[in-house]
């Protein structure tokens, strides 16, 4: 089941009714201050949370809804969503707010179910696991750490020793005063319960931390339940981090580990506890992510998409752990790689939401979720309108390629913006099929002007055997259409037919191959020797210098590689290890290197009448003995 709609009406940012059509899929929110991303997550939030209606809390109306002055009620303020069952078709609408709410009545109380997943997660929340005042004090930090787990992300867990709800049992250990004994005994079930818990999250959460960070190792370790029996029978939970990096045993990490790792592991251990909750055959599955990518360089950001398409739970089995115990383990194959409870990914029955403030990264991301997981995601842009109203309102609108925008304009015959449009398609594409070495100069430095950039692509496709002729196409146009439809131009002619020829060429490149791994396997002006075996004791050399870097590239199951363009230094002998005479070997220039092979073969058999048809014993090295094939399977 997948939440087809989403409707706010007055519901605290959103003034009027504002609408998400997410068509069942993920949806990643791009939204900059103050246009809705708090409101958004705190309305489903408090969507989900109102199926209990012993705790349903108070929907927010906007400032600008004045309430209904005949009853003292407010005006309408609501959350709504539709839901569709992927295997049945049916759709329900459920809806909280006033002065209507049916949330609780939901079939089979799916709503409540998939709110006590605990699926909502925001940066506060990371800051939770670590954010204290004296990050030295080791007790404070357990003890902050032990309540977080067991009154937050545990709470809905079962502790397995008691067979309550972590929730339940830290009411029982809450009583008033008395019974001390029993309440000993209590907290002795408690710590059972939640170490064997945790010991299954670690298993977990470690398989999930490698995608950030293979150096690192973490385990959870709880400390025993400390009651308070002088005023009050309070517990006190204690839960330790321990942490290994590169094999080092870390003291402190709070005074070790930046925030990058810090967040690595705080989103690691919510990630995990999901995986180990008992209600994970719900009907409906959400995780929210709002915001979470602040404490995150762009390397450890990636990595969270990746655990989000890809990540599989590991099979858990009774097994001989490190320390030669027997235990629960993760099951693993023979290369020691963790093998899956299930070939599907763990995360693909849950509708994901992610939200973000940086422009940068919502590109970065939506690009990574077109090229990895096509159709599974929606993408939308929340802005603030300050022109509509005397007051802000969000303004939300599907966050389209360029390319679509293009085609909506020609349609109606706004043929200046699809030209300003195709522009930005092309720029797109050149960046996301060919970022990386392709788009530098010989010196380094990026090629600024798109023209310049399509001439680059188009060379290189030459030099690799693949079609440049949908990018000759898109060229031809780059100057005669789409700039002068990018400026103010009123001689400038419109040519429809044009138009539509370009957004063709682009609609023909959606799938072209993406050569941004395309990386220098040798620099320009390094060497390549060529070792001839001409007997057991006799080898002939020949050193040749690049005249141009050798480029290679590893895609959609195919290698590319840019002919070698090398030219003769030297050649000599080589008897029983020892350099000899220098042979009479022609200076070649810029040449390939098929042809450098067969100009050797060529003057050998005129040497020495060896008659090398096929020079199978001839081997091309760099460096000191590393053969080119090395570096074409290093691809």
């Amino acid at each position: 089941m997948k939440i087809t709609t989403l409707e706010f009406t007055n519901y605290r940012a959103f003034y009027g009714t504002h609408t998400l059509a997410l068509a069942g899929k993920n949806a990643l929110i791009y939204g900059e201050n103050g246009s809705g991303k708090s409101s958004l997550y705190e309305g489903l939030k408090q969507f989900f949370a109102s199926a209990n209606p012993a705790n349903s809390p108070k929907p927010a109306l906007h400032l600008q809804v004045p309430t209904t002055q005949s009853n003292g009620n407010l005006s309408q303020v609501s959350v709504q969503a539709t839901f569709e069952d992927k295997t049945t078709g049916a759709m329900a609408t459920h809806v909280f707010g006033e002065p209507n709410q049916d949330t609780a009545t939901s079939a089979g109380n799916f709503i409540g179910l998939a709110n006590e997943l605990k699926g909502f997660l925001s940066y506060r929340e990371l800051l939770r696991t670590h954010l204290i005042d004296d990050i030295g004090d080791r007790d404070k930090f357990q003890l902050a750490f032990g309540s977080l787990l067991v009154k937050s992300i545990l709470a809905n867990h079962v502790n397995s020793v008691t067979n309550n709800l972590f929730l339940e049992d830290d009411k029982q250990l809450n009583r008033p005063k008395g019974r001390g004994n029993a309440k000993k005994r209590e907290a002795t079930d408690f710590d059972k319960g939640l170490e064997k818990e945790l010991r299954q999250i670690n298993l977990i959460f470690n398989e999930i931390l490698q995608y950030f960070d293979k150096g690192i190792k973490v385990t959870l370790k709880p400390q025993r339940t400390m009651i308070d029996y002088k005023d009050y029978i309070q517990p006190f939970y204690r839960v330790d981090v321990e942490v290994e990096l590169f094999g080092v045993k870390v003291q402190n990490h709070l005074e070790v580990l930046n925030e990058a790792r810090l967040s690595a592991i705080a989103i690691s251990i919510y990630l995990a506890s999901l995986t180990t909750h008992p209600k994970q055959n719900t009907t409906y599955k959400m995780l929210f992510l709002d915001d979470i990518f602040v404490g995150l360089d762009m390397s450890n950001r990636l990595p969270l998409l990746d655990i989000l398409t890809t990540f599989q739970k590991p099979k858990i089995i009774q097994g001989t752990n490190e320390a030669g115990e027997i235990a629960e383990i993760v099951e693993r194959d023979a290369e020691g790689k963790a093998i899956a409870e299930s070939a599907t990914p763990f995360f693909a029955d849950y509708q994901i939401f992610m939200t973000t403030y940086d422009r940068h990264w919502f590109g970065v991301a939506k690009q990574w979720f077109e090229n990895k997981a096509k159709d599974k995601w929606k993408f939308f842009e929340l802005y603030v309108d300050d022109f509509t109203n005397s007051f802000d309102v969000p303004f939300i609108q599907n966050s389209e390629s360029p390319l679509s925008k293009a085609m909506q304009a020609e349609k109606r015959f706004d043929y200046a913006s699809a030209g300003n449009y195709l522009r930005k398609a092309v720029e797109e594409l050149l960046n996301n099929k060919f970022q990386g070495i392709i788009l530098k100069t010989k010196e380094g430095t990026d090629i600024e002007k798109m023209a310049g950039k399509l001439q680059a692509v188009i060379a290189f496709l030459d030099s690799v055997g693949v079609d440049s002729t949908e990018f000759r196409n898109i060229g031809i146009y780059t100057q005669s259409l789409m700039n002068p439809l990018s400026h103010y131009d009123i001689d400038a002619p419109i040519f429809k037919q044009e138009l539509k020829d370009v957004i063709t060429a682009l609609q023909n490149l959606q799938n072209f191959p993406d050569f941004r791994k395309t990386k220098i396997l040798l620099k320009e002006d390094e060497n390549i020797l060529f070792k001839l075996q001409i007997d057991a004791t006799t080898e002939n050399h020949y050193l040749f210098k690049l005249e141009e870097a050798w480029l290679g590239c590893k895609t959609t199951g195919q290698t590319y590689l840019k002919p070698i363009k090398i030219s003769s230094l030297q050649c000599w002998e080589v008897k029983n290890g020892r350099k000899g005479t220098e042979n009479n070997f022609m200076k070649h220039k810029k040449i390939t290197l098929e042809d450098a092979i067969n100009k050797i073969v060529a003057f050998e058999n005129a040497q020495n009448s060896l008659s090398l048809a096929i020079p199978n014993h001839l081997t091309a090295c760099y460096g000191k003995n590393k053969t080119l094939q090395s570096l074409i399977d290093s691809l």
